[in-house]
């Protein structure tokens, strides 16, 4: 989403880069609408973030990867989740489970889809430094 943006509003503008290049981007995910609804729709969390339409030749080929994620489960009692990714293994910490602190394969459908549905907070790493 964050790719489509820059490209739809940085498209022939020849001043865009990065005065300080971010080590890591946070996106908020709104998932009410306006009339109290849940919106689940599933977010491909693991794509890079990349600004193709940067004019610094070296700012162009840098690449922001997902590290940390805030999920909200929307239940009966709805309550938050995060998950992590570190030394390439990814944790979960979710009190509602035991131990609260799981590793989890992310790739895994089931993790992935209910993550993807659930996330409210995304943060990207810079990943090519």
């Amino acid at each position: 989403l964050l790719n489509t943006w820059s490209d739809e509003n940085f498209t022939n503008k020849t001043s865009f880069h990065f005065i300080e290049i971010p080590i890591v981007i946070a996106i908020y995910l709104e998932r009410k609408t306006d009339n109290n609804e849940i919106n689940y729709k599933q977010i491909d969390i693991m794509q890079y973030i990349k600004f193709n339409n940067n004019n610094n030749e070296e700012q162009k080929n840098l690449e922001w990867q997902i590290h940390s994620i805030i999920c909200y489960k929307y239940a009966t009692h709805p309550y938050y989740y995060a998950i992590i990714n570190y030394n390439n293994n990814w944790f979960i910490f979710d009190n509602k489970l035991y131990p609260s602190l799981q590793k989890i394969d992310i790739k895994q459908d089931e993790i992935k889809n209910k993550i993807q549905q659930e996330c409210v907070m995304l943060f990207y790493k810079l990943s090519n430094t």
